[in-house]
């Protein structure tokens, strides 16, 4: 029961992100150490050739990341 109460909490945070927010990042699923995030890609994605921006595809990563690494209830942070 603990463990529901801590994924539940986490959701609502991370679903209040404001920088995940801001680039439109969904959260679609977190369970105990697995995140799932989406996006949908907009022209203001794109760098200079036409390709997504690297640093867009690592804030995606970094939000799944942070939606795994804390799943389990204990605060953790990347370095």
């Amino acid at each position: 029961m603990e463990e529901k109460n801590n994924l539940s909490l986490l959701k609502q945070k991370l679903k209040k992100d404001p920088y995940a927010s801001f680039l439109g990042i969904k959260l679609e699923k977190v369970e105990k150490g697995y995140g799932k995030v989406s996006l949908r890609i907009k022209e203001d994605f794109l760098n200079f050739l036409g390709y997504i921006h690297g640093g867009l595809i690592f804030s995606l990563a970094d939000q799944a990341f942070a939606a795994a690494s804390n799943s389990r209830g204990k605060v953790s942070v990347a370095l």
